[in-house]
């Protein structure tokens, strides 16, 4: 209360690392810097706001009804090992997976998810910077990101699978907004506390935080987000993270966070 008498917005908190990301002046951090209880106040980035546009749906739906297609799906189930997958029966059944993303439109009514709420699979959701519990709708890299993951589509097997974890169960978290903030990192952080205490096994992450917030002597895997995923690793969640879109920027050439945490699996693109 005291905090948030002094700042302009609580944007969130984290049980981990006992902190508060908040929005705040110059002279509003010299007074939290004077509280007793505040033991380090980390200066995290301006705000910033940049134009952006969502996909629209009926692209998704395209998308969606391409990947049924055997000739787009076959590489990407050869190349991920999926005939063995389907050989040896796994399926994703019994472990828990939370999907932090951006949004997930179409999810609730698309055919290549229907199986998911057949069979109560989609556990629990939350939208962090609508602070809801709606996550379908927004920006469709969710969508995406969960349909290579657990989206079937058509009937011929090995060809029907858009994922190889069709039957594991789901948390869908909205960590994401277009504008690239840098609140997401603390939502982030909220969402692998949420995904922790909804049972999570595994969280699949497509997403981190690099040349539009950090400067690359940022990553030294103990900023806090990487503190956050390292706490995770630590309560037997494996974190996968991808190490980002940054390879064709010249003035980066490295990852991202939290893929710099020393126990994340980071994912790169082939």
């Amino acid at each position: 209360r005291q905090v948030a008498a002094l700042t302009e917005e609580i944007v969130g908190e984290s049980r981990w690392l006992n902190a508060l990301g908040v929005i705040a002046t110059d002279t509003q951090l010299q007074s939290l810097q004077a509280l007793p209880f505040v033991k380090k106040v980390i200066i995290i980035r301006s705000e910033m706001h940049m134009a952006a546009s969502d996909m629209k749906i009926k692209d998704l739906n395209y998308y969606l009804n391409q990947a049924s297609m055997s000739s787009e799906l076959h590489p990407q189930l050869t190349r991920m090992g999926g005939e063995r997958f389907l050989t040896a029966g796994i399926q994703g059944k019994g472990i828990r997976i939370a999907v932090l993303d951006a949004g997930f439109p179409l999810v609730d009514k698309h055919e290549a998810f229907r199986h998911l709420f057949e069979n109560h699979r989609i556990i629990a959701t939350y939208n962090f910077p609508k602070k809801q519990e709606d996550v379908f709708g927004w920006n469709s890299h969710g969508t995406m990101t969960l349909s290579c993951i657990a989206g079937l589509a058509g009937n011929d097997e090995p060809y029907r699978r858009l994922g190889l974890a069709s039957e594991a169960e789901f948390l869908l978290a909205r960590t994401e907004v277009n504008t690239e903030p840098k609140k997401e990192e603390v939502w982030w952080v909220m969402g692998l506390e949420w995904a922790e205490q909804h049972g999570a096994n595994i969280v699949s992450s497509s997403l981190g935080y690099g040349n539009i917030n950090h400067e690359i002597a940022d990553l030294d895997g103990r900023s806090p987000i990487s503190r956050a995923a390292n706490m995770a690793a630590k309560k037997g969640i494996l974190v996968c993270n991808s190490m980002g879109n940054e390879a064709d920027d010249n003035s980066w050439k490295t990852i991202i966070t939290p893929a710099d945490a020393d126990s994340v699996l980071s994912v790169g693109g082939v």
